[in-house]
């Protein structure tokens, strides 16, 4: 019997791939040990449920959502929702536009916007969200407000610098001109 947090190569194991890493790790729902793929990058196993518990997992889930790429809040709707008509194929809605969509009682065609007013993107409150063109949007300056933190950044980065440089008063440089001065 292996160990717990011990580490094999599949081949070891018959596991595919041959030289993949498994963990083998017990599940944290029903405490089942098994060989679980290893993300050495994570430091941690890929899963950690087995196959039997997530079910009932996901059932729980459902309607909770996971935070996309963009910093977004996506909620999953069962098929006979609503408004799943303003959801993606695998019945994802980003939870600022389920929210108007409730607020409203009836699903957004895709033209509308809806703009988060205090520019937090998990905010969904009502009283923060507001429907706009794709035209009014663009003007609305989000676009520009990641440069305008980016140009902050580096001025501050540049202004320590210019602050060590002027500190450093006696540099190669100036001892160049002095003795050149002192020449003339």
């Amino acid at each position: 019997m292996p160990k717990l947090n011990e580490l094999k190569l599949g081949h070891e194991i018959n596991k595919k791939p041959p030289f993949g890493r498994f963990i083998w790790t017990a599940c944290t729902n029903c405490e089942t040990p098994r060989w679980v793929p290893y993300v050495k990058c994570k430091d941690a196993p890929k899963s950690l449920v087995c196959k039997k518990c997530v079910p009932g997992l996901t059932l729980k889930c459902r309607g909770r959502g996971f935070t996309d790429k963009d910093g977004y809040r996506m909620i999953s709707l069962p098929w006979d929702h609503e408004f799943i008509a303003t959801a993606n194929k695998r019945g994802w809605i980003p939870g600022h536009r389920l929210v108007m969509a409730q607020h409203l009682g009836r699903n957004l065609i895709s033209p509308e916007i809806v703009h988060h007013l205090n520019g937090i993107k998990d905010d969904n409150r009502i009283e923060n969200l507001t429907i706009v063109s794709r035209k009014d949007h663009i003007h609305l300056g989000i676009p520009y407000q990641h440069r305008i933190e980016d140009l902050e950044r580096s001025m501050k980065v540049l202004e320590a610098r210019i602050k060590i440089l002027e500190s450093n008063t006696e540099t190669p440089q100036t001892d160049y001109f002095k003795s050149a001065e002192g020449s003339l």
